[in-house]
């Protein structure tokens, strides 16, 4: 008589899905770089649940919403400089997100940035936030500069200059 182990079947639940906002403030003051900016964003590709927000100002709305179908439009308040519509554009989108992003309206991301960075905040639970390098490109595309800021640019930031490249990071 031979004796077999029972079989053992784990039950394999699927992995959770993370929520990514990416937030793009624009006044559509230069209109042909923000089609490009979105389309980066619309791109992405990752285990992850995308949803694109763009901050306008309210007499630009309906030419976002041509530009960007898929974008939720948030209208910013009359009063207050980038950083406070800023702000209030990030609390909006972050409600529902696990990660939040801004992008300027003439900025990119490369086509892995949402799937590395938000790869890198779920193995490090403890940090608030992940940034990258940044390519910085004229109108052609061609790399004029690359700011390679490491970890020593957030070390600086209580006595020294922002040097953390905002288009490569995640929160």
């Amino acid at each position: 008589v031979t004796s077999r182990s029972p079989s053992i079947h784990r039950l394999r639940y699927p992995p959770v899905v993370k929520k990514i906002a990416v937030v793009i403030p624009t006044i559509l003051n230069r209109p042909e770089y923000l089609p490009t900016a979105y389309h980066s964003v619309l791109s992405q590709e990752g285990d992850f649940e995308l949803k694109i927000f763009v901050g306008c100002p309210d007499n630009v709305a309906e030419k976002i919403s041509n530009i960007a179908p898929q974008a939720v439009v948030l209208k910013e308040a009359e009063s207050g400089g980038l950083g406070t519509k800023l702000d209030g554009f990030l609390k909006i989108a972050g409600q529902e997100s696990d990660y939040l992003a801004w992008l300027g309206d003439d900025d990119l991301l490369t086509i892995d940035s949402l799937e590395t960075s938000s790869q890198l905040l779920s193995a490090n639970p403890k940090a608030s936030m992940v940034f990258g390098g940044c390519d910085y490109i004229d109108e052609s595309g061609r790399v004029i500069f690359t700011n390679r800021s490491g970890a020593w640019a957030s070390r600086i930031l209580n006595f020294g200059p922002q040097l953390i490249p905002q288009p490569g990071s995640l929160m």
